[in-house]
């Protein structure tokens, strides 16, 4: 006798999310090759519906509702014009909503990398930090709330219970998370897009230490790094860059004394002029490596580059002396050019560190010139610091 199935491929961009490459459904219970016929047909129907609806798009839970289809029209409760909209008979956790948003947050970076990587921009150093976030969100509510917790049984307080447990950052993904996941199921509500900012947030931290590298903080950090981690901290609070901008310099980024690199957010092209204090170093650096080599800690035959060990262990001294990690440089810079402001404007020192809005950030830098930026950055005398401290 021959084996009646609906078998159907699931489309490539679907196959990581669902967990299988097909569907493949017994039919065995069909009365004759005419009901079997009518079956297929109705499957092929219902298969939109698993791409429709996010409570479906799991393995178990769209070959569940497959098979309750054929189910349900052998019973005669269904067919072809059943307009009924079908309800699983799983609950909603807050652990599906997390799974879900992992794993489309996969799918969108992986686009954006490859577009990136198709326009010259350096991927291969970059880290998804917003990923990663997700997944030490999913440990903590995995702790607070336990496994498999019912979505439907969250509200606000308990929402602002567990909003005062977890980084502010954290409570700014889940708005977006959840906004996604409402907009997909009205049924799902965004409780933490209605979290207000606490009294504490606003007013417990007036007496906060300055957020930003002293002189002698500076001092004793480059006194214990080594020659090459103190470049590389020193480039950092003269420049103003990212971490990933910093690592990503090659040979090719640096002419006319300055650096050239897009910004690794944004993506536009930047010009950073290059300070006195640290040239002569970067171009000692320049004759002994290859014009499509990284400028900090090119690869070796004996060392293997790895970004974030790179990263941790500079971080790992940082935090040992002042509490601080390497993005505390961004905010040292932006501080110093605030305070010691001279004759250039907001505007000015803003094109160094953010795309500026409604300007051409090309554009701009053209026009201010290469040596306005540079009577910029060569302002920088890091030593007034102790002037800013002792406010």
């Amino acid at each position: 006798m021959k084996k009646h199935e609906f078998i159907k491929a699931i489309p490539q961009e679907w196959q990581t999310k669902l967990g299988a490459t097909r569907f493949k459904i017994s039919l065995i219970k069909a009365k004759d090759i005419k009901e079997v016929r009518l079956l297929k047909a109705l499957l092929e129907f219902k298969v939109r519906d698993i791409y429709q609806n996010p409570h479906l798009q799991s393995k178990e839970a769209s070959v569940q509702y497959l098979k309750d289809c054929v189910l349900m029209h052998i019973l005669g409760q269904s067919d072809l014009n059943n307009s009924i909209i079908y309800k699983p008979k799983t609950i909603v956790t807050f652990q599906n909503i997390m799974e879900n948003a992992i794993e489309q947050r996969k799918l969108d970076y992986s686009e954006r990398e490859g577009l990136l990587s198709k326009q010259g921009v350096d991927t291969k150093i970059k880290r998804d930090t917003t990923l990663i976030a997700y997944f030490s969100i999913q440990k903590h509510i995995d702790s607070f709330f336990g496994e498999n917790y019912d979505i439907n049984k969250l509200n606000f307080k308990i929402a602002k219970e567990f909003a005062g447990k977890i980084n502010k950052s954290y409570v700014a993904h889940l708005k977006s998370i959840f906004k996604r996941a409402s907009n997909e199921n009205p049924n799902i509500v965004n409780w933490w897009e209605k979290l207000e900012t606490s009294v504490e947030d606003r007013f417990g931290n007036i007496n906060k230490s300055k957020d930003f590298f002293t002189f002698d903080e500076i001092y004793n950090i480059l006194n214990t790094l080594d020659e090459e981690q103190g470049l590389m901290f020193q480039t950092l609070l003269y420049t103003g860059m990212r971490y990933d901008e910093i690592i990503s310099l090659k040979k090719g980024n640096i002419k006319n004394n300055s650096f050239y690199f897009k910004d690794s957010k944004a993506y536009f092209n930047k010009v950073v002029p290059i300070h006195p204090n640290i040239l002569n170093k970067i171009y000692a650096k320049l004759e002994n490596i290859g014009n499509d080599e990284y400028l900090f800690f090119p690869a070796t035959q004996s060392f293997k580059r790895n970004t974030n060990h790179i990263r941790q262990k500079i971080n790992n001294v940082l935090n040992e002396l002042s509490k601080k990690t390497l993005h505390k440089t961004r905010a040292t810079f932006i501080t110093y050019l605030n305070y010691f402001r001279d004759d250039f404007s907001e505007i000015d020192i803003k094109s160094f560190t953010h795309k500026l809005n409604g300007v051409d950030q090309e554009v701009y830098n053209k026009g201010v010139n290469v040596e306005r930026l540079r009577k910029i950055i060569d302002s920088i005398d890091l030593q007034k610091l102790n002037e800013i401290e002792s406010l």
